[in-house]
This record gives C-alpha cells, sequence and structure tokens, in this order.
C-alpha cells in the first residue's frame, strides 16, 4: 500500500468528517467508524490472516481497555469523561495503526486538546476539571497523522 492508496485516502477522508461532525455536533457518527474499521478490517487482510488476526484482537482490547475506563471515570466522577464514539473510533483506528501505534496517536491527540486548553486559558476562558471537551477532532488528526506518517504496509 503506498501513500496514494485509495483506502488510505478514504480514511483520511472520514476522520475529516469525524472531525467535523464531532466538533459541530459533538457525536461520532457510528457509519463512519464502521467504515473506518470495515476499511482497516480490509487492509489488515492483505497481510495475511494472522496479521489480521493480531489486528482484530488489539481492537478489542483497545476498545475493552477504554470502556473500563470510561465506567470507572463514571463511577468515581458521575460524568462520562470519554463518549462512546471515541472508544468506537480509536478501536477502528486500531485495526489500521496496532496497538503500540495508537497510543501514541491517543498521547499526541491528549498532548493536542491540552495545547488548545492551554490556549484558550490564556485568551482568558475560564478552564476547570468540569470543562466539557469535543474529543474527536483531536483523535482525528492524530490518527490521520499516525496512518500518513506511517512506514507503509502498516505493520503490527
Amino acid at each position: 500500500m503506498t501513500h496514494a492508496d485509495p483506502r488510505l485516502l478514504a480514511l483520511v477522508a472520514l476522520l475529516a468528517l469525524v472531525a467535523l461532525v464531532d466538533a459541530r455536533r459533538g457525536i461520532i457518527p457510528d457509519a463512519a467508524n464502521a467504515a473506518i474499521a470495515a476499511l482497516g478490517l480490509v487492509t489488515a487482510a492483505e497481510a495475511g490472516w494472522a496479521f489480521l488476526g493480531w489486528r482484530a484482537f488489539d481492537a478489542l482490547v483497545v476498545g475493552a481497555l477504554l470502556l473500563v475506563l470510561r465506567e470507572v471515570y463514571r463511577r468515581r466522577r458521575g460524568l462520562v469523561g470519554l463518549g462512546l464514539g471515541d472508544v468506537k473510533l480509536l478501536a477502528a483506528a486500531t485495526l489500521w495503526l496496532g496497538m503500540a501505534a495508537l497510543f501514541v496517536a491517543l498521547f499526541l491527540a491528549c498532548a493536542g486538546a491540552l495545547a488548545y486548553l492551554g490556549l484558550q486559558a490564556l485568551r482568558g476562558r475560564a478552564i476547570s476539571r468540569d470543562t466539557r471537551l469535543r474529543f474527536g477532532p483531536f483523535l482525528a488528526l492524530a490518527i490521520g497523522l499516525a496512518a500518513l506518517l506511517s512506514p507503509l504496509p502498516l505493520g503490527p
């Protein structure tokens, strides 16, 4: 697969859609997450059944870990800290990136979100632990960068 592969371009387009919709409406469409996952499965399958199996396993582990983290946070704070759309997006992206690169992308998304909040604070906006942030645009950008900058084909 090259950087001009139609599937990679489709991933970037879907991530742009995710970023736009989440920024405007506060949701990540299930259809976009499903399309990202389907394209990731097809791409991983080209590398062989074993590779596909590991990517699927990684995606299940990431999804399960994030669901547990989401639930623990909700029970402790009484608030939802990570939307289900974000969880599904990260699990779908794992099919493309693998677990190690996914966590790099997650770190980049968190760093971007913190930088954004820092800039908002410098501009005079009150930022507290209760400040809400739509995380999808940061995730989409970081996942897209990780996919575009990864050596291709995307390895385990």
